[in-house]
């Protein structure tokens, strides 16, 4: 029962935004079992199908410097690489968007990262960013 409802959300998600999935503390903020990763897939291959009424998922993963360098949590460049590059391995398109990629790491600038973001109600496939575009540099 409770994984028809995790399906049926799913089914009616949009979009699906990653914002910092460290939480600074220990490893395991990504989701990357292939578990989670096929349910991903599964709910992406039902929206994005031909006879479906419902549009397809996206997935946007954002990053900043200080998240992908800090020494207090080295796994987390490690885990999103793996996250992203399982998203793909699954058929899944995704999105990695870097922010101030050619500054140095700061921690004033990883929380500007909120600042920046927006996410249209409507989702139009990509995330709508108030920001310069130099800033943003696409993800590795």
């Amino acid at each position: 029962k409770r994984r028809d409802k995790a399906a049926a959300l799913l089914a009616r998600t949009e979009a699906m935004h990653f914002v910092d999935g460290g939480n600074g503390i220990e490893p395991g903020a990504f989701l990357a079992s292939e578990r989670v990763l096929e349910a991903l897939s599964q709910a992406a291959s039902r929206a994005g199908c031909a006879q479906s009424r419902l549009p397809p998922l996206h997935l946007v993963v954002h990053s900043s410097p200080y998240m992908l360098t800090s020494p207090k949590a080295p796994w987390i460049p490690v885990e999103r690489k793996a996250f992203v590059e399982g998203l793909r391995k699954w058929g899944l398109e995704v999105k990695v968007i870097e922010y101030f990629a050619q500054e140095e790491p700061s921690i004033n600038r990883h929380f500007q990262v909120l600042e920046y973001l927006r996410v249209p109600a409507a989702h139009s496939g990509a995330a709508v960013l108030n920001a310069e575009p130099e800033i943003l540099k696409p993800g590795r």
